[in-house]
């Protein structure tokens, strides 16, 4: 029996509370299943997208300050729901390297998250790209163009200057 996931449509602007955005994605992460149907994946809004991105942006750095392997899995998983289908697979890697880095500080294997990450996808470009920079071995944070810095609230993730 086929269940049917019906994600509520929303609109964000500019002026719209992160804190709403950030619970509108983690709505989105609790309500899926644990396979994702390409319908439901076909169904996400813009400003679905929009907040599932941002959420995944934000749990980088968490994930860099408390070393949460759980919400490691769920970022990775935010961040490929928000990837456009017509999205450059170059910039998509480039997003791809924090998550690869973080498993590798979280002595994780990166291929086995990014494989049961892509394993909850609908097959496509995306889950092969997934399964693939999984496997690599040369991810590191400078080749992809990012850097650790310091903040007053603990460590961050910033891209490099040009």
């Amino acid at each position: 029996m086929a269940t049917t996931v019906i994600i509520t449509s929303v609109t964000l602007n500019v002026d719209h509370d992160p804190a709403d955005i950030i619970a509108l994605a983690e709505r989105i992460l609790r309500d899926l299943p644990a396979k994702i149907d390409p319908l439901i994946a076909g169904t996400l809004t813009d400003a679905e997208k929009y907040a599932l991105g941002m959420y995944s942006n934000r749990a980088d750095t968490v994930i860099l300050r408390t070393g949460d392997a759980a919400l490691l899995h769920l970022a990775l998983l935010a961040r490929c729901l928000a990837t456009r289908d017509d999205a450059d697979d170059r910039d998509v890697m480039i997003m791809l390297a924090l998550p690869h880095v973080l498993a590798q500080r979280l002595r994780l294997s990166p291929a086995v998250v990014f494989g049961e990450v892509a394993d909850r996808l609908p097959e496509g470009w995306l889950t092969e790209l997934l399964r693939e920079f999984g496997e690599r071995q040369d991810i590191t944070l400078k080749a992809f163009g990012w850097q650790e810095v310091s903040t007053p609230e603990g460590p961050d993730f910033r891209p490099l200057p040009y």
